[in-house]
């Protein structure tokens, strides 16, 4: 159960870093995997056309 996820990321935040615009046709291949971030790191995506799968894993451990 993951229901410790919040629903809005919390203040504060500053970006770090930022990814290319992509497609489904050059779609980075860590995001085409399981993967994650470091302890207080978020994740921010825009959908600028069309839509996308997404699943959220439970952190490992859990």
């Amino acid at each position: 159960m993951m229901s410790d996820i919040p629903h809005s990321l919390p203040g504060g935040l500053e970006a770090y870093g930022r990814s290319i615009d992509f497609t489904a046709d050059n779609l980075p291949l860590k995001l085409q995997r399981a993967h994650t971030t470091k302890p207080g790191t978020w994740g921010l995506i825009h959908v600028l056309e069309g839509r996308i799968h997404f699943e959220l894993e439970p952190p490992p451990g859990r």
